[in-house]
């Protein structure tokens, strides 16, 4: 019997939750914590309307014509990518020259639909990124769905002709099941889960359990005039259930990637089977115009969501007030998506029947303003130069050095060289963070007769900081005041906290730094330190992020690191701030620090 798939207006309404919970998600909206999830809705939604189709093909016409399903896809998808990263391409060779070089390799992996792999290689995280993400980090998901229509269509060709479909359907929950135990075999706590993230392997779960789904349940085939009591509220209860999950599952949670993805995913297909209902409540409410509105158009939302986010960062490319901003933010995507889903989208995806001749036109004339706008951006090798200002270049230290040293060897030319050398320094203070606090180097060592061993590294994630606390721990190097100052690079979380914590139980006097990031886990990381003291008899908070408030001047471009003129006042920033918390410390003439 064949499974045809009538237009749900509800399922236009599922595509646009997912969309709103990614957007939401990305702009730090409160309460959405967990929207990255509606990646995962698009994923078990393309398994079930693909397989479904695939199905109906099958049952129809004994086979699948691949050149008409991957010529659909290509009309779907390729035409508005092409747009995006030409405006993308055009934008950074304007206003972002420096970022160029990366950008050329990643616009060639997005167009093979191997981002993801590609961002795996380079070992780029998707949650903890340092300064300005990749404007088109977002494809990843892109490129596992396009994986996905490429090599599906002859597997389940081939499958479908010597399986039953009880058997097959065996078959794709057993592959199901395998990419979420190996998903949760991959986990490890504390560790950054991009790599899990990212992997078409360890995602494919979700996608065949839309798969399985589409060969089991034909709701529409059943649909009946009312719909049970019972079914509206499970319906209900279901939707309930998925905001909780966009409400309280951040991504560090261990509970998602040992079985929530899977949970969360059922929850998905239980609600897609609900829809197709459409005389239910939850039918009628995903129906409604905005959300149709909004469904039909989540391709383009989610392609130009993510770039408009990262050229729009508060305090480094815009200076408004956050209600503005988020107008701002609106309007650009809003008025992008429509021109897109206009003008682009639906003219070359209804080719069929309103004839090849213009579509053909538009395809091609896409593709070559394509390649020229390639051509044009990258002609030249443009030389990487980081985010931050050139007068004030990021301090590298290797890890565990005394800082007299350090100074000696970076040879910064602030640094007053006629100080007399000082004796071999005492350890009084071991100090761990990132490039943030070598600003310190410099000046640590003039501030008294306190010492500072300070071990920092750049783009040094909390998590990675508490293998640091172990390997000083082990080495006996951790002195009686341990000062650390580590979040800038990412999300933290309680349990974090409580795992480095458990390692410096035994120090008298553990001193957490709040961050100053432009970035949407500041407010969450500096939740969590505060958090910490009021747990941890032995914490102490110094509030940076308050402070730096008040000295923006002190900042580089990414309002993130200090300008190297002002590296001893926020040395003495953080003497000042030990003081305060009763280990005060001698006067300190020779650190500068300019009106």
């Amino acid at each position: 019997m064949s499974p045809s798939l009538p237009y749900s207006p509800g399922l236009d309404g599922l595509r646009a939750v997912a969309v709103l919970a990614v957007v939401f998600y990305h702009w730090d909206t409160p309460f959405f914590d967990g929207g990255y999830l509606g990646v995962e809705m698009f994923f078990v939604i393309s398994g079930y309307l693909i397989t479904t189709l695939l199905f109906n093909e099958i049952i129809e016409s004994k086979t699948i014509s691949m050149y008409a399903f991957w010529s659909k896809r290509i009309r779907r998808l390729i035409p508005a990518l092409i747009v995006l990263l030409t405006s993308v391409m055009g934008y950074v060779a304007i206003f972002l020259p420096t970022e160029l070089l990366s950008l050329r390799t990643e616009v060639l992996a997005s167009l093979a639909y191997c981002i993801n792999w590609f961002f795996i290689f380079q070992q780029q995280s998707y949650f903890e990124a340092f300064g300005r993400p990749s404007l088109l980090q977002h494809l990843w998901s892109l490129a596992i769905e396009e994986q996905f229509y490429f090599i599906w269509p002859i597997l389940f060709l081939g499958l479908s002709r010597v399986l039953s479909r009880t058997v097959l359907v065996n078959v794709l929950i057993l592959g199901s099941v395998s990419s979420f135990l190996w998903m949760a075999y991959l986990y490890e706590p504390f560790v950054d889960p991009s790599r899990i993230y990212y992997g078409t392997d360890s995602r494919a779960g979700s996608i065949l359990l839309g798969s399985a789904g589409a060969l089991l349940w034909t709701p529409w085939k059943n649909a009946k005039k009312e719909v049970a009591l019972w079914k509206n509220m499970l319906g209900i209860s279901s939707f309930l259930v998925l905001g909780i999950f966009f409400w309280q599952l951040d991504e560090f949670s261990s509970f998602l990637y040992q079985g929530g993805f899977f949970l969360f995913d059922m929850i998905v297909l239980l609600l897609i089977i609900l829809v197709f209902d459409s005389t239910s409540w939850l039918s009628r409410l995903l129906s409604l115009p905005i959300f149709n509105y909004i469904g039909k158009r989540s391709y383009g939302l989610y392609l130009w969501h993510w770039p408009i986010t990262q050229v729009t960062i508060p305090d480094v490319d815009v200076f408004m007030p956050t209600i503005n901003l988020v107008v701002l933010r609106l309007v650009l995507v809003v008025l992008c998506t429509e021109l897109s889903y206009r003008f682009v989208e639906q003219p070359i995806r209804r080719w069929n029947t309103v004839g090849r001749q213009k579509p053909i036109r538009k395809l091609v004339a896409l593709t070559l303003f394509f390649l020229v706008a390639f051509g044009v951006a990258f002609s030249r090798d443009v030389p990487q130069e980081p985010l931050v200002n050139k007068e004030s270049e990021e301090v590298e230290a290797a890890p565990l050095v005394v800082q007299k040293e350090v100074v000696e060897e970076l040879h910064i030319d602030e640094v007053d060289t006629t100080t007399p050398p000082l004796p071999p320094p005492v350890l009084d203070i071991t100090v761990v963070g990132d490039s943030v606090i070598q600003a310190m180097l410099p000046w640590a060592t003039e501030a008294s007769q306190h010492k500072f061993l300070i071990d920092a590294d750049q783009s040094r994630s909390f998590l990675s900081g508490i293998d640091v606390i172990k390997a000083l721990k082990k080495k006996n190097d951790l002195s009686q005041i341990v000062l650390i100052h580590l979040g800038n690079n990412g999300y933290i979380n309680d349990e974090a906290f409580d795992q480095m914590m458990n390692e410096l139980q035994d120090i008298p006097t553990v001193i957490f730094m709040t961050v100053h990031v432009p970035r949407k886990w500041e407010k969450k990381v500096n939740q969590t330190l505060h958090n910490g003291e009021e747990r941890w008899s032995n914490v102490k908070v110094i509030d940076w992020h308050t402070f730096a408030k008040s000295q923006m001047s002190w900042f580089d471009n990414d309002k993130i690191h200090i300008q190297k003129k002002y590296f001893g006042c926020f040395t003495r920033f953080v003497i000042d701030s030990l003081a305060e918390l009763d280990h005060g410390v001698a006067d300190y003439p020779n650190i500068p620090c300019p009106p």
